[in-house]
Parts: C-alpha cells; sequence; structure tokens
C-alpha cells in the first residue's frame, strides 16, 4: 500500500509540474512601418497549430512601433483575441473566437513587445489559429509590421467588423491580406502556454520531491512498527 502511494505521489509531480512556454512569430523582431485604418480594424496574424488538439495558446505579445505621432498613443484601449480556423486555410473570413481580454497599447515610443495574457490556456484543434486585436476607430487603428520578411497569407486586416466574435458574419471583401497592399509581417507573436513534454529541470525537480516526500512516508511507517512493538 505504501509503495503504491509513494507511486502516485512521483507520477502525480511529474504530470502536475509546470510545462515550457513557447512563442512563435514571423518577423525578425525590428519592425519597419505603420499601417493605419481611419476607420475600426481587427488586425490578426496566422500561425500554424504545432499540435492541434494539444497546444496551448497563454497569451499574445505586440510591438506597436517607435514612431513618435500623436495619432499613435500610449494606453490606446484594444480588444486582443485568439480565433480558430475552421476549414484550415490559413483566411480568417470563417474563423471563431476562442478568448479575448482587454488592453491597452504601449511603449509605441520603443518598439518593444507588450504581452497580452488570457485568463487561462486555450486549448487549440484546428490546423491554424490566428491572434490579433481590434481597434476602435479613435483616434487611430494601426499594426507595426516588419516589411524586410513579406509572407502571404499570413497577417490580415478586417475593416470596420460588424462582429469579432465569428467572422463570417462580416461583409464579404472587408478582409484584407495585409501582403498585397503593404508587402510584410505583423509584429504580433503568439505566447503557446505549455507543450507537450516538461522541461527536464522541471522533471528533475518533481521526481527529487517526490521520492524526498515517499521516503518520509517510508520511516513513519517505520517508526510507528516499532512503537507498537515495543
Amino acid at each position: 500500500m505504501k509503495n503504491r502511494r509513494i507511486l502516485a505521489l512521483v507520477v502525480f509531480t511529474f504530470l502536475g509540474g509546470p510545462l515550457a512556454a513557447q512563442t512563435l512569430s514571423h518577423d525578425d523582431g525590428l519592425g519597419s512601418n505603420i499601417n493605419t485604418g481611419t476607420t475600426s480594424s481587427l488586425w490578426l496574424v496566422r500561425y500554424a497549430t504545432p499540435t492541434p488538439g494539444v497546444t496551448q495558446v497563454s497569451g499574445l505579445s505586440a510591438a506597436f512601433g517607435p514612431d513618435t505621432s500623436p495619432t499613435y498613443p500610449n494606453g490606446q484601449a484594444l480588444t486582443f483575441g485568439l480565433w480558430s480556423d475552421p476549414n484550415g486555410d490559413g483566411n480568417p473570413s470563417d474563423a471563431v473566437l476562442l478568448a479575448s481580454g482587454a488592453g491597452l497599447t504601449a511603449n509605441v515610443t520603443t518598439g518593444a513587445f507588450v504581452t497580452f495574457s488570457f485568463a487561462a490556456p486555450v486549448t487549440v484543434a484546428t490546423s491554424n489559429f490566428f491572434v490579433g486585436y481590434y481597434m476602435p476607430a479613435a483616434p487611430n487603428s494601426y499594426i507595426y509590421f516588419d516589411n524586410n520578411n513579406s509572407l502571404p497569407n499570413t497577417t490580415w486586416l478586417l475593416i470596420a467588423p460588424s462582429d469579432t466574435v465569428n467572422l463570417a458574419n462580416n461583409a464579404p471583401g472587408n478582409t484584407f491580406d495585409l501582403n498585397g497592399f503593404s508587402p510584410g509581417v505583423g509584429m504580433v507573436h503568439a505566447e503557446l502556454g505549455v507543450t507537450a513534454v516538461p522541461e527536464p529541470a522541471t522533471v528533475l525537480a518533481g521526481l527529487g520531491a517526490a521520492f524526498l516526500s515517499g521516503w518520509t512516508l517510508l520511516r513513519r511507517g517505520r517508526s510507528r512498527a516499532q512503537l507498537c512493538r515495543g
């Protein structure tokens, strides 16, 4: 019975420990330009899901550009989100919202990335997914992008969306591939919450704690047996 308890503790520690995080990106970390819109806009960047049904997205990070301008302020409200790609074509015209949150622009004068996290990591079941943000028209909606790495079917703009949950409900023709008129990739990264394999350091620490606890249980059991014999 004692051996079973120790084995269960080891397994629980091995499986229950924190797992490694990962960042997905298409850019080289240095933006080149800002694309703006005078109407409300939804900006999206597509990523291939590493392991559909297992991959979890914990949030996203975005850069808002080093350019200084009154129309690109720090503290501008936005809604960040994660969308699925139901038919797997990489086009968000049929995307469905999986998670969202409220945030503000920051680091506009530095180009440093700002991280936005969901309340809990979200498992993605589709072969692609989109991360991005919705910005209202005032004072402007914009995305910072890297035009040194131009990829079609990757960065998308949805103009004046009436529905940011089920994107298929928006007017046809309002969704554009950024590469078609401003070649480049959006400076929006996907933050993965967990991967399928724990980090080695986490495993070793967990196993050590489990065996220490198991040894303590064995010593207690022996002490009780000696007391009973005495």
